[in-house]
């Protein structure tokens, strides 16, 4: 492909003055219509010196610089392992702390649910000792309260019947009893006290 180039940039290149039908010096010597070969071979020569010059001009810098890209691109790929094996690690420790707190709000719903259960039955156990409390009081309360109206009855019964006694003695009892009555009460009380 070269030197197609070259053959293209030779035909196409001006020809010197005074060469006959536009072509330079070597197409008159090689006929009016040649390939100048000659040419084509110099400027091949002139390329390949002119590459193998940049070739070895440039071949430290290339060098360097494929080295340096190497060496970014291996540092690149560590990096990017590195993170990876970072972001895996990270991943899961996310996923073992995502099991472990679904297992820790299982649990806190098992402790709830217990400790739910065993409030209600303290409430209940309460409640019954409180209802087994109010009934006890209740039935001491009526206790007292029928032991206190009977006391209440007795002491009006006894009055009533002091009153109804006091009218029956009051018709039934003359002066000459209430007298007799007074002695023998006073003769009953000089036997019991002593030394009287």
């Amino acid at each position: 492909m070269l030197l197609f180039l070259l053959q293209a940039a030779a035909w196409a290149a001006p020809a010197p003055e005074g060469a006959e039908g536009g072509h330079g010096a070597a197409a008159a010597e090689h006929g009016s219509h040649g390939i100048p070969w000659d040419m084509i071979t110099l400027q091949a020569v002139n390329v390949l010196l002119f590459g193998a010059l940049l070739v070895w001009l440039a071949r430290g810098p290339v060098q360097d610089a494929l080295k340096n890209r190497a060496l970014a691109v291996s540092k690149q790929l560590e990096d990017s392992a590195r993170l990876k094996a970072a972001a895996a690690a990270t991943n899961a420790d996310i996923e073992a702390r995502l099991l472990s707190l679904d297992r820790r709000v299982e649990e806190m719903k098992a402790e709830a649910a217990l400790e739910a259960d065993r409030e209600a039955r303290k409430i209940e156990e309460r409640a019954q000792a409180d209802a087994a409390r109010i009934q006890e009081t209740a039935e001491r309360t009526i206790r007292e309260e029928s032991t206190r109206a009977r006391n209440e009855l007795r002491g009006e019964a006894a009055r009533l019947a002091v009153a109804l006694a006091r009218e029956t003695l009051k018709r039934s009892v003359t002066p000459d009893d209430q007298d007799r009555l007074a002695r023998e009460f006073l003769a009953a009380v000089e036997k019991e006290t002593p030394n009287g």
